[in-house]
């Protein structure tokens, strides 16, 4: 379960482009869907495929219908988002944060034989295709529509996010020093259609190619976890694929929402299915080594939506854990990531953690008899910032890369940081460093919140 992981050169994009994204023409359909025309929401309707994850096109795109006898109905949306949305704990039953225009939706269905539809403006759009019986299930848009896409163009960053990307990369240049172990660490991204990803992933490409990390993590929930399987799958890619481009090793764990039970979706993915997608791996539970650094990061599962105690880690991966903490070579640190926290009382959702008192045992023996090898717990999940600091090595929350400004729900103690749009604080993610001459970890923030300086341990020299 062990990828010894060497240095990969950055070879990333300009902050101009965002990459991984599938083209238009391969978006799923989902049969027996259209959109309603009061108000954009999609609908049962027997005989029609609609795609359910809106595509990005650019004003004067044109859409017609692929072969005669499809009709096609289209739908428009534009950026903008129900503010509920980002100031409540909610979540988009479509997974869209994009505004209906139903006067820009024409209530009627375009055939082979009219002109095709011209994209107005720089919009959104969902397909709806009814065809001729007899005729084949589509899979895709390209087999009901002939879509011709203009170039997106999207638009500068603004200044404060610009100066963001300076101010953390000369951190960091700052900061490391040779043998530090340097990663990109994300949590709990959400992606939406219309969220603020496409700039998250922008600015993520442009702080590594500049100060080109070991590694990127991810901590979970990719995704809400309520649409199609086809559709979540489509997401993740698009999130995934964007940190691919920083030409290092994307490594994650799996997140509550990610087995894509949400809100009682019907089309949910087992455990493995979910490792497969949302880390490209067979294992629930792994370690990586980084030699250069003398680290050993270890990846853990933390829930399972079939369990009557959801929350929590299998006695299978405590024991794994155990052996594979002995076996770390000496002399090395070690960091634990889970998307889950280790102790009940920092976590809202519920009162207990399966095997939370064996977990800790474990792990503080450990902590013991390496006198401080674990550098430290790191979790997301909560969509806080929190660090606690009643174990003998530290547990780190890091906040939700999501777009998101509340305070219901967050465990006591821990701080929420504001966000608005277009500021540099509509984003939140961290460079982490572990410091090899002192055990201590940096943890530089980008957008909203602080930078934090983590002492690694205090009571197991």
């Amino acid at each position: 379960m062990s990828t010894e992981l060497g240095q990969v050169s950055s070879n990333c994009p300009t902050l101009g482009q965002v990459s991984g994204y599938c083209p238009i023409e391969n978006t799923a359909l989902i049969a027996g869907k259209s959109v309603d025309p009061k108000t954009g929401l999609l609908i049962e309707e027997a005989g029609c495929f609609t795609n359910w994850e809106p595509v990005e096109l650019a004003a004067g795109s044109t859409i017609a219908p692929a072969r005669e006898g499809i009709k096609l109905r289209i739908s428009c949306y534009e950026n903008g988002f129900d503010e509920t949305l980002v100031r409540s704990y909610a979540y988009d039953e479509e997974s869209n944060w994009t505004t209906f225009l139903p006067e820009e939706s024409p209530d009627r269905r375009l055939d082979d034989s009219e002109d095709p539809w011209a994209c107005p403006a720089d919009r959104f759009v969902r397909i709806t295709a009814c065809l001729p019986p007899g005729t084949p299930e589509p899979s895709v848009l390209a087999d009901v529509a002939s879509i011709q896409a203009v170039p997106i163009e999207h638009p500068q960053l603004p200044k404060s996010i610009l100066d963001e990307i300076d101010r953390v990369s000369s951190r960091v240049e700052e900061l490391r020093e040779p043998g530090d172990l340097v990663l990109v660490l994300l949590s709990d991204i959400h992606y939406a259609t219309g969220c603020i990803w496409p700039d998250t992933a922008r600015t993520v490409q442009a702080v590594a190619s500049s100060i080109h990390p070991d590694a990127i993590v991810q901590l979970g929930d990719l995704t809400d976890g309520i649409a199609p399987a086809r559709v979540t799958a489509s997401f993740v890619s698009h999130v995934l694929d964007d940190l691919h481009v920083c030409g290092v090793p994307v490594l994650g764990c799996i997140g509550n929402h990610d087995t894509n039970y949400f809100k009682g979706n019907a089309e949910q993915l087992s455990a493995i299915e979910a490792a497969r997608l949302c880390t490209g791996r067979d294992d629930l539970w792994y370690f990586e080594d980084f030699p250069a650094s003398k680290v050993r990061c270890f990846f853990l599962k933390s829930f399972d939506h079939n369990r009557k105690e959801r929350y929590g880690y299998e006695a299978e991966q405590v024991k794994w854990l155990r052996r594979e903490l002995r076996r770390t070579p000496r002399g090395w640190q070690v960091l634990v990531f889970s998307h889950l926290t280790l102790h009940a009382s920092l976590h809202w959702w519920s009162k207990t953690i399966m095997n939370e008192g064996p977990l800790m045992r474990v792990l503080e023996r450990f902590n013991w008899w390496r006198r401080g090898a674990l550098a430290a717990f790191i979790h997301g999940h909560s969509h806080v910032d929190q660090v606690y600091h009643e174990d003998s090595f530290p547990c780190v929350s890091i906040g939700c890369t999501k777009f998101e400004d509340f305070q219901e729900c967050k465990p006591w103690g821990s701080v929420t940081p504001s966000r608005e749009m277009g500021t540099a604080s509509q984003e939140l993610w961290d460079v982490l460093i572990l410091k090899q001459r002192e055990p201590r970890l940096q943890l530089i923030r980008f957008g909203a919140g602080d930078d934090r300086s983590v002492t690694c341990y205090d009571r197991a020299r």
